[in-house]
């Protein structure tokens, strides 16, 4: 019998549904400080991606309103994120943004898109004249320093959902593991290649949506 249980996607932000990662647009814009070195100590262990990301959007100083614009003029989306969107509204599939991102750029891309009803988490931003203050809380509310996706993909798969994982990089694999299905690409495939984890690569989101028919 085939598995009936309701299906939904996980799925990452930068890089994954855009060309790029938005959030390093922004740092290069914004800061001056060596974000690069502290994203290669990231990589190599030496501090969580929440650590990263919480240290280097600190230092950058613009307001709300600059923000939003600059991610709305700067964004270079993958083809397809629409088509894949309407098509899980339309088949009852439940589509859930889990980003290591900040909340305000997510949100500034779904606002000129005119998605409807999206759901997201990510990392919960104040904007403040002395930098970006940002934190990560689970489903729950706690706040993380590690595994906030992991975080997740637990609660969907405790809700009973068959999760179909979408993404794109080294702090993705954790959670991808644990999904029934994966599609992976860059840093996350070659992480997939390395434990014997089965995905399916992709270049646009369409071609999700052609694959999930036969989930249904």
């Amino acid at each position: 019998m085939p598995d009936k249980k309701p299906l939904m996607i996980q799925c990452d932000f930068d890089g994954t549904v855009t060309y790029g990662d938005l959030s390093f647009d922004i740092l290069d814009k914004y800061t001056n400080v060596p974000w690069r070195t502290w994203f290669r100590e990231y990589t190599e262990g030496k501090m969580t991606v929440n650590e990263y990301n919480l240290k280097a959007f600190s230092y950058i100083k613009a307001s709300p309103e600059e923000l939003d614009k600059y991610s709305r003029d700067t964004i270079r989306l993958r083809p397809g994120l629409v088509e894949l969107i309407d098509f899980c509204h339309a088949n009852n599939i439940r589509f859930y943004f889990v980003s290591n991102g900040m909340d305000f750029y997510i949100r500034a891309i779904i606002n000129k898109l005119g998605l409807k009803d999206i759901e997201f988490a990510s990392a919960v931003t104040n904007i403040t004249e002395n930098g970006i203050e940002a934190y990560y809380p689970d489903p729950d509310g706690k706040i993380l320093t590690n595994d906030f996706k992991i975080s997740y993909t637990r609660r969907f798969l405790e809700q009973g959902y068959r999760v179909v994982y979408m993404g794109n990089g080294l702090s993705d694999f954790a959670a991808a593991r644990h999904c029934q299905y994966i599609y992976a690409i860059e840093t996350l495939a070659k992480e997939c290649d390395k434990h014997g984890v089965p995905y399916k690569s992709f270049t646009t989101l369409d071609e999700i949506a052609d694959d999930l028919k036969e989930l249904l």
